[in-house]
């Protein structure tokens, strides 16, 4: 049964740049949310992350809804990214993973222009 199988929830191409911040110093990299379902995300990026590492997704959805979602690094692809498992979520992400689910593939790239300062941090 490959990995795709296994998911409990369905994902969503995005393909939204997000703000990457790294350790405590808040070091800034450039990072693609690939995808994003209701378990979890895949993020593109070259820089080297270890699994386990924690990581808080935060976005705001116009006009001012704080989507936010903690999770962990769970996998690794070798100089393509990391999948992050979502542990906790607030309703805010909850009810844009839903309102995202509902509409139809044509319509999505129109709903997520409302997405503001998308950015992850990982620790």
């Amino acid at each position: 049964m490959s990995d795709v199988d296994k998911r409990e929830h369905a994902r969503f191409a995005l393909q939204i740049p997000v703000s990457l911040y790294v350790g405590p110093e808040r070091v800034t990299m450039p990072a693609t949310l690939l995808d994003l379902s209701r378990g979890g995300c895949f993020l593109q990026t070259s820089i080297p992350i270890e699994i386990g590492k924690v990581s808080t997704v935060t976005f705001i959805v116009r006009p001012t809804k704080k989507c936010t979602a903690r999770g962990k690094v769970v996998r690794l692809q070798s100089g393509q990214g990391f999948g992050v498992q979502f542990l906790e979520a607030n309703e805010s992400f909850r009810e844009f993973v839903g309102d995202l689910a509902s509409l139809r593939p044509a319509l999505r790239a129109e709903f997520l222009a409302n997405v503001l300062t998308p950015e992850m941090r990982l620790v």
